[in-house]
């Protein structure tokens, strides 16, 4: 995986990360642009990234490394660190 740009919201700018299961979060801030390594859990829903990828999980090992692209809403780390 390598980060190949940033977009930079406006205060009142926002996007989604859509993953597969219909579930969505809030973006805010920034918005990495990405070219994914390993498996896409997540992508953008919105503006002219729509469907690139927003947050991917690598696996070495026994472990996992998880990058997400951007700033989310509090459900997002909770769902995702509950899991």
């Amino acid at each position: 995986m390598w980060h190949e740009d940033t977009d930079s919201l406006w205060d009142d700018e926002h996007n989604t990360l859509r993953l597969a299961d219909g579930r969505e979060y809030g973006l805010k801030e920034i918005c990495a642009l990405i070219i994914p390594g390993r498996q896409v859990l997540g992508t953008y829903g919105e503006d002219f990234y729509q469907g690139e990828a927003a947050l991917t999980v690598n696996r070495y090992g026994k472990g996992r490394a998880y990058y997400i692209a951007s700033f989310g809403e509090d459900a997002l780390y909770r769902d995702l660190y509950q899991k």
